[in-house]
Formats: structure tokens, sequence, C-alpha cells
């Protein structure tokens, strides 16, 4: 499973977007290290990646629309939208795209100031 270059691009602008760009490893091969660090369990808030949390709860919808056979599949944005044409009923997005794409990264967003890790957007320290 692999983002289209479109999407990853629409998926990091979406985490920029929210200021949490400065979060996001510098390149693949941190972003590796911090998956490792949290598939092991060593790792914490200080090495909290918005970009790959996007990504694995973009990949958990489509590995729970399509199995095992998303693993194979192309872009999991992409799939998604040709499987699921719209937006379920109830959610505030307008497109099926916006859902898949703003959704996780709003979600990321309320995660990181939940924690500490970033402040919502306009608020500064006084």
């Amino acid at each position: 499973m692999k983002f289209c270059q479109p999407h990853w691009d629409a998926l990091r602008e979406a985490i920029e977007l929210r200021g949490l760009g400065h979060l996001i490893a510098a390149n693949g091969r941190e972003a590796a290290a911090r998956t490792v660090a949290d598939l092991t369990g060593d790792d914490d808030l200080a090495n909290y990646d918005p970009l790959m949390d996007v990504h694995w709860m973009i990949a958990s919808r489509a590995m729970g629309v399509f199995g095992i056979a998303a693993l194979a599949a192309g872009c999991p944005v992409c799939e998604l939208l040709r499987a699921l044409p719209s937006p379920p009923d109830g959610f505030r997005y307008a497109t099926n795209e916006q859902y898949l794409i703003d959704g996780p990264a709003d979600a990321v967003q309320q995660y990181c100031i939940e924690h500490g890790i970033a402040q919502p957007l306009g608020s500064r320290d006084l």
C-alpha cells in the first residue's frame, strides 16, 4: 500500500495547515525509526509524527473496507474514493476526499492539543 504523490502531498499540507508541520519526520529514515519505536513501545510524545499517524488511520480504514487485499492495492485514498463515493451521513465534510484527508488530520490536531504537543491555532504562550 503506497499513497499516490497527490494524496501524500494533500496529507502533508493538511498537517501543516493545522500548525503541526514541525512534528513531521525530516525524512523516510527518521519516519521509519519513529515507527519502530512506536511498535516496540519505546515511543513517547517527543517523537510523535502526525503525518505517519494519519497515514496509519487511512491505511486502517482501507484494511477495514478491503481486508488484506488493501496491502496489494495502490493508494488507499484513491481506492477508498472509488469504493465510497461520498462521505458517511452525519459528517461535516462536503466530499469524501475531505472526509478521508481532513478527518484524520483534524483528529491528529485534537490529539496534539489534548496531549500538549501543540496549541490550538491562533493561541500563543502568554
